[in-house]
């Protein structure tokens, strides 16, 4: 069942290009951070992780789940309390 309805603030992790890169790409490359926002019902949360979920079914499934690493967490705001509305 999910939990609270939270916005989550995080550092996405990135990859580099599809090609060689030199020293000068690398730098420029490795100092470039992408903030990403996520917004759902807290579903899960471990020593490790945060699980969300955008949506919640009638049947207890749930859609659009993201998974993000507490390392890589900014900020967790609680927005609401309980279920999703039915």
């Amino acid at each position: 069942m999910a939990g609270k309805l939270v916005v989550v603030r995080w550092h996405d992790a990135q990859d580099g290009h599809e090609t060689w890169m030199d020293g000068k790409e690398i730098e420029e490359f490795g100092e470039k951070t992408v903030e990403v926002t996520s917004i759902g019902w807290e579903v899960k949360r471990t020593k490790l992780y945060v699980t969300i979920a955008a949506d919640s079914a009638a049947d207890g499934d749930y859609g659009r789940v993201c998974k993000v690493p507490l390392s890589m967490v900014l900020s967790i705001d609680q927005l609401g309390d309980g279920p999703p509305p039915e």
